[in-house]
């Protein structure tokens, strides 16, 4: 009887545990439903946060862990993470024995996107054959238009020959035609805008037909940041084609859909897009309002991915610590058990001078180990930290390089020459400042570092501007020994960077251009004597001058005051400390 009520319990136990499993992985896979709508609807930051607070509570093992890191390893993608979406990618596909087939389709589909983006045709052809495998015997799903749209995609950027786009205008209507057939309006929508793409430029009517498709398609999506997009694209195709009024009720459309989503993306992109059309109209203080909003709307975007890159360095140094914290009670329970059998050895009498000086020697080599284990922490803490600082400096040197090729790619829509050297002229600027990080705080050798060496920065700076002008010039400079700290350094830089290029730009001479700077200190000041032989200087001086009005920013930026006559400068300036 008792082995009947034994086995009896054994079996309802087994059947709770079933029972348990069962509804958590009902919970998991409507949770895992719910995380790919909102990746439909540009929802990053949100599953990004949520996967990661499930595989933070350890409930989850085997395939479902892959299929939420796949979810992930999408939205860092769709987030513009992709350094990071590629490590965790390559981390799940390691694991074969628990990959699912959806897990591994979706992330080989955002490789394929982040190789595209780094221009690596290979590593993306060679995803896209992967996926060709897989779906040449599995059911074709939604994610298999994805990859038909990415195919046409990769074709048009990384092989741009007539070939090659004839081929990437075939996947690109395949796509559409399968989106189309089974209403997977995601894959239609981006179809459509694809195919806009090989339209011909001045094609506008068939351009504006496809795209108004593909908005029609995202709006059955709901997909809030692509029905905006396709606002602003048809307004800027509108606005070229000088259909104004039609422009001006798309970029309406365009806020309209912005503000109520209060999405930062959206906000960007709308704003951007509105002050240039206002500025083409020349509604110039409105333009500058909505750019004023378009860069405000840019801080808060770089400030929540900072926020989000400081969560998932929390989110790992969490599991660092559960981890140790496990380690530390099989440390302490073996510790207990090692104490129970001092214990013992103690309570026998003829062992006892014996057991007390093994106890004793134990203890003093394991605080020994604990000093030792400490020191390495300590040491690998500091070394962790390092390396954290150096990768931040790496970001920020590479989105400064981004903003200059931005404006270099801005640049080149401007047939005005006018616009063109103004955004020159912002290049050379931003590139002052790069030269500056990469000199006093991205430099390996510099990064504990306080002072810099003045003359050398200041020779990065002027000899660019000297070689790339066509003009013959005698530029000469003579600096002092001078040791200064960054705050101080990059104000001089910006301000020599703004004189030289005056000088090139406005020094009206009959043959050589003759420039001469001379900079000393005498410990509290910085004195600079700065000459062009130009015989006139054609730029007013008025307010709305923005070089003269960088010149006297950095000046008092400095605390410094300024004498000029002509193309001379006499210039006092402060040591910041």
């Amino acid at each position: 009887m008792k082995t009947l009520n034994h086995n009896k319990n054994i079996t309802f136990l087994l059947s709770l545990l079933f029972a348990c499993q069962y509804f958590c992985a009902q919970d998991l896979d409507s949770i895992y439903k719910k995380l790919e709508i909102d990746l439909l609807r540009f929802h990053s930051p949100i599953v990004i946060k949520e996967v990661d607070s499930i595989l933070h509570k350890n409930e989850v093992s085997g395939f479902i862990i892959n299929d939420l890191k796949a979810l992930k390893v999408e939205a860092l993608a769709e987030y513009s993470f992709f350094v990071e979406a590629l490590n965790l990618s390559n981390e799940v596909l390691s694991i074969k024995d628990s990959l699912s087939e959806r897990a591994e389709v979706r992330i080989r589909i955002q490789r394929a996107l982040i190789f595209e983006y780094f221009e690596k045709t290979k590593e993306a052809f060679s995803e896209l054959d992967r996926l060709e495998e897989i779906y040449t015997t599995r059911i074709k799903y939604r994610y298999y238009g994805q990859y038909l749209f990415r195919k046409s995609s990769s074709y048009r950027v990384l092989k741009p020959v007539e070939k090659s786009d004839s081929i990437a205008l075939f996947y690109a209507n395949k796509a559409a035609a399968f989106g189309d057939l089974y209403k997977y309006y995601d894959v239609s929508a981006i179809a459509k805008m694809l195919q806009s793409f090989f339209v011909d430029k001045n094609d506008y009517i068939n351009r504006t037909r496809l795209l108004k498709a593909s908005l029609k398609d995202f709006k059955l999506l709901e997909n809030p940041l692509s029905v905006s997009m396709m606002y602003t694209s048809l307004a800027r195709i509108y606005q070229k084609n000088k259909q104004l009024a039609k422009a001006r009720k798309y970029l309406d459309s365009a806020l309209t859909e912005a503000k109520v989503t209060k999405d930062l993306y959206l906000m960007s992109s709308v704003f951007k897009q509105r002050s240039i059309f206002l500025e083409s109209i020349n509604q110039q203080d409105s333009a500058l309002y909505y750019f004023k909003k378009y860069h405000n709307a840019e801080t808060e975007i770089n400030y929540e991915k900072q926020n989000l890159e400081v969560a998932e360095i929390n989110f790992k140094n969490e599991l660092k610590y559960h981890k140790l914290e496990v380690l530390k009670s099989k440390s302490e329970l073996l510790e207990s058990k090692k104490n129970n059998y001092y214990l013992i050895v103690f309570s026998i009498g003829s062992l006892f001078l014996i057991g007390l000086i093994f106890v004793l020697y134990r203890r003093l080599s394991k605080k020994n180990k604990e000093v030792f284990s400490r020191n390495e922490k300590l040491n690998q803490s500091i070394n962790e930290k390092k390396v954290l600082l150096k990768e931040l400096n790496h970001r920020v040197k590479n989105n400064l390089s981004l903003i200059i090729s931005l404006i270099k790619f801005q640049s080149k829509e401007f047939d005005n020459d006018i616009y063109k050297e103004s955004f020159v002229h912002l290049e050379n600027r931003i590139n002052t400042i790069v030269i500056a990080h990469e000199q006093f705080i991205y430099s390996e050798n510099e990064i504990e570092g306080k002072f810099y060496n003045l003359q050398e920065y200041l020779q990065k700076i002027s000899e660019p501007l000297i070689n790339l002008s066509t003009r013959k010039i005698d530029f000469k400079q003579k600096v002092k020994n001078i040791r200064i700290n960054l705050d101080t350094a990059l104000p001089i830089g910006i301000l020599m960077n703004e004189l030289i290029s005056n000088s090139l730009e406005h020094g009206v001479t009959n043959d050589v251009l003759v420039i001469r700077v001379s900079i000393k200190s005498d410990g509290n000041n910085i004195f600079i004597n700065y000459f062009d032989s130009g015989s006139t200087f054609k730029v007013k001086e008025n307010n709305n001058s923005l070089g003269l009005f960088i010149i006297d920013s950095m000046i008092a930026q400095l605390n410094g005051t300024y004498t000029r006559k002509g193309s001379a400068y006499e210039i006092v300036l402060k040591h910041k400390n």
